[in-house]
């Protein structure tokens, strides 16, 4: 298990969006931040699946923040719950989705499915495989960053406690 984890690791350098955290069992952090805006402005979310291994408290997350009434709901789910795919960018947490093309989220006061058309990828090299450049390479970092698209178009409607919000061109 700890060469496949290496591998998975190793792998996961030249993919930044992809779960880094192979093998990981304590001190370690990771999530995904998604932004989504309808096209008229009027509602902006930030939806951050993630996983969180401090000092004994191991668990698995969703949390989403309403930008414009500024407010904030964390979800936590069991770390059994969380389940990375080793081959490309797509995590699920329970019932929960997440990947490049769509994320689908069923929480009791948001559920729905956006589909993500066009995305514009950051596009690095073998000596700079992500935004955070060489520093890609560091095994000792606090933090790693990885961006999965500069620009895309959103399809698809949320229910956000008793209403219908249309992302849809966002």
């Amino acid at each position: 298990m700890l060469l496949a984890n290496y591998f998975k690791r190793i792998k996961a350098i030249w993919h930044p969006a992809m779960f880094q955290g192979w093998g990981k069992k304590s001190n370690y952090f990771e999530g995904w931040y998604y932004k989504i805006v309808t096209a008229d402005q009027r509602h902006a979310y930030a939806i951050i699946p993630g996983i969180a291994l401090h000092h004994g408290d191991r668990h698995a997350f969703i949390q989403t923040m309403d930008g414009i009434a500024k407010t904030a709901e964390y979800t936590r789910f069991d770390l059994s719950a969380f389940d990375p795919n080793a081959q490309m960018f797509a995590v699920s947490i329970g019932d929960n989705k997440f990947s490049s093309s769509d994320i689908s989220i069923d929480l009791p006061h948001i559920q729905g499915r956006l589909s993500f058309k066009n995305l514009q990828n950051y596009n690095g090299s073998i000596f700079s495989p992500g935004i955070m450049g060489w520093y890609s390479f560091v095994p000792f970092m606090q933090c790693y960053h990885g961006l999965v698209s500069i620009g895309h178009k959103i399809e698809g409607q949320m229910q956000i406690r008793d209403k219908v919000v249309d992302f849809t061109g966002g």
